[in-house]
């Protein structure tokens, strides 16, 4: 069974920032549920949501299938996924973080309760992307002692 590289949108709750990021996604061929996208090279992909009544944040995730990553290659077979997550922080405000793992992130996020707590945790995500108030794209931040990325 192949893991998936999994990236969770971290964005504040509020009364329709969760569906409008699903609708914006949904260009990108990117549904609710288990899609194939012509945008990921028809590869398979997951997106859910998780709901936590006590968080003060939605999390949504994209589960890519069968991704691997080369260290000799590494920076090109980011692009389309820095893309995507440049393009979703420039459509919502209310994206604070996009954090990129295989298979880690509903580990390292179910205990969250309070975005501002992640800043505890986010050198445990091999990816990070953070919004920049002065800019419109996030910053990255690559941490290779988080997980083993290269394959």
């Amino acid at each position: 069974m192949a893991e998936y590289f999994d990236i969770s949108l971290i964005l504040k709750k509020g009364a329709f920032s969760k569906e409008r990021v699903f609708n914006f996604l949904e260009q990108f061929g990117l549904l609710k549920g288990e899609n194939e996208t012509a945008y990921f090279e028809g590869r398979k992909v997951v997106v859910s949501s998780f709901e936590d009544e006590e968080a003060d944040f939605h999390e949504i995730s994209i589960g890519f299938s069968e991704q691997n990553f080369h260290e000799d290659s590494f920076e090109e077979e980011l692009k389309p996924f820095t893309a995507l997550i440049n393009k979703c922080f420039e459509f919502s405000n209310d994206i604070i973080y996009a954090l990129c793992s295989y298979e880690l992130n509903g580990y390292l996020i179910g205990c969250e309760k309070r975005i501002d707590d992640f800043k505890n945790i986010l050198g445990k995500f091999p990816i990070v992307y953070m919004r920049n108030e002065r800019t419109k794209i996030p910053d990255m931040v690559i941490s290779l002692k988080a997980q083993e990325l290269f394959k």
